[in-house]
């Protein structure tokens, strides 16, 4: 971005055939091929829609992804991190 900072997004797309709520990408970032600095892991919730999970409207998901539907997420990465060399990631979400 504008200040140095790096910025990695995507859109994660739900191939099930029922509701993901929580859906979240954890991303794991290197700095170093012989990893002598700590990688790090960031975790992102994606930009899904909102949805009532209980009848008291107390548990609330903004990051739902509906069967077929996509959502995009998006990570700032502070520059003072450094240089990414190389990631992975997994995926992770709750059904109700």
């Amino acid at each position: 971005d504008d200040q140095g900072n790096a910025v990695i997004s995507g859109r994660v797309k739900n191939t099930g055939g029922r509701r993901a709520d929580f859906v979240k990408i954890n991303i794991t970032l290197y700095r170093d091929w012989s990893e002598t600095l700590a990688p790090k892991t960031f975790t992102v919730f994606v930009e899904g829609t909102s949805y009532e999970l209980d009848t008291d409207k107390l548990k609330k998901s903004q990051a739902s992804v509906e069967p077929k539907a996509i959502a995009p997420f998006s990570l700032v990465v502070p520059k003072s991190f450094g240089t990414i060399m190389s990631w992975k990631y997994d995926i992770d979400y709750e059904e109700y």
